[in-house]
């Protein structure tokens, strides 16, 4: 069942019936525990990949993947978490106990793992909201610990990778320095490798952390801004960039201009460009408390 179902999934081949019998199959507790912990994996990947929306067997895997748990190497781990993120499933015993495990491995479990496999369970507890520090701290050293003899290491991965780790970051809103700054470095010598998609997702994820990129590699990026690129983006890009340097205090007069003529309503001073300075931080006011009802029952 696991191998067909993540089979057609690779070949983005969907058939009904087969989705149906697998799932009925599945619905069996003694074929649930049948399952090796990479048939489980296997299986959530097929249905995820599909968007599966029956709720009741993906709780079904999630129970039967946190008792194998244990079994699981990382890349198994990484698909498990990765399958209920896509399909919005939230099991939070399973991310806890698959946090706690991570945090308390040995250094030497996780760097088995590649760095794509690392950054897809990075992505997946940052979009399942897992705001563990401790968790991504783990994440970050052993992206720090790679060695020369792997195929792929910080220098080497490719951009796209790279800007992915610090969304995923981001989408926590955890701030790595040294994680940040051996990316930003690679970033800065690889700046044409990087697509201006990508340069959306790296502003959008560096100002929610509020993290001001070095003045080599903000010049790059201005440059990119300043380009004729910037009439690729759609207007929801275009939103995310002009919010991102307005954070972020970077100023970009063709921005502006852009802007003024997308967004006729966005044409303001505050709106691109002239917010916060570098190192700066935004300043909330004090949250009004909610009267209690008792109180309010008098102000009606």
């Amino acid at each position: 069942c696991a191998i067909a179902i993540k089979g057609f999934a690779k070949c983005r081949v969907h058939d009904e019936h087969l989705m149906n019998t697998v799932a009925n199959r599945l619905r069996e507790r003694g074929v649930r525990e049948d399952l090796e912990p990479t048939q489980l994996s296997d299986s959530l990947y097929g249905f995820a990949k599909f968007t599966c929306q029956d709720t009741a067997l993906l709780d079904l895997l999630s129970i039967e993947a946190r008792r194998c748990l244990h079994l699981m190497d990382v890349a198994t781990l990484s698909q498990v978490v990765a399958s209920l993120a896509k399909a919005g499933v939230s099991s939070q015993v399973l991310t806890n106990r698959a946090a706690s495990l991570i945090k308390r491995a040995d250094d030497s479990w996780l760097d088995e793992a590649t760095l794509p496999q690392l950054q897809v369970l990075n992505m997946a507890f940052g979009k399942l909201q897992v705001s563990d520090g401790p968790l991504f701290e783990a994440c970050a050293a052993s992206y720090l610990r790679r060695s020369g003899l792997e195929a792929v290491t910080l220098p080497t991965a490719s951009t796209e990778l790279l800007v992915n780790v610090i969304h995923a970051f981001a989408k926590v809103h955890h701030f790595h320095a040294d994680l940040f700054s051996a990316i930003n470095s690679v970033l800065i010598d690889r700046f044409d490798e990087v697509s201006m998609t990508d340069l959306v997702k790296y502003l959008h994820a560096i100002s929610k952390v509020e993290h001001l990129p070095p003045p080599p590699l903000q010049q790059r990026i201005l440059e990119r801004l300043e380009s004729d690129k910037l009439n690729t983006l759609g207007v929801f890009d275009l939103l995310k960039v002009a919010t991102a340097v307005r954070r972020l205090g970077i100023r970009v007069p063709s921005l502006e201009s852009h802007v003024s003529v997308v967004l006729p309503h966005e044409n303001d001073s505050s709106a691109v460009g002239g917010g916060l300075g570098p190192g700066r931080r935004l300043k909330r006011g004090p949250k009004k408390r909610r009267q209690s009802a008792r109180k309010r029952k008098w102000t009606w």
